[in-house]
């Protein structure tokens, strides 16, 4: 097959502009797990005997319990949506090739 001086493989790229949505849902996310991390580390604190100012000097398992349980949804929360916002982010940059030459051939 013989190629063109003509051709260019940016036209295979689809020509969408810039999306700031997943952007900012990928920071949200970010931001999500990093509030995520501080909580267990406090709860972890008040656990060890150390005060925290989310509770007093001597808090109960219970309170304990729900922080860190509030501290593990929010890290993982926050790590999903910053990996789907990441995944539609990069998707954008895929070749976009029509579907029959994406089959294979028997």
């Amino acid at each position: 097959m013989k190629l063109s001086g003509q051709f260019n493989a940016r036209t295979l790229r689809d020509q969408r502009p810039p999306v700031w949505r997943w952007r900012l849902l990928a920071a949200i996310g970010a931001l999500l797990s990093a509030t995520g991390v501080l909580l267990l580390l406090a709860t972890l604190a008040g656990l060890l005997g150390q005060a925290t100012p989310f509770s007093s000097a001597s808090p109960s398992a219970a309170v304990s319990a729900l922080l860190g349980l509030a501290a593990v949804s929010a890290l993982t929360g926050g790590v999903r949506l910053w990996r789907v916002a990441r995944r539609h982010r990069c998707r954008s940059k895929q070749l976009s090739f029509a579907r029959d030459l994406l089959k294979r051939q028997p």
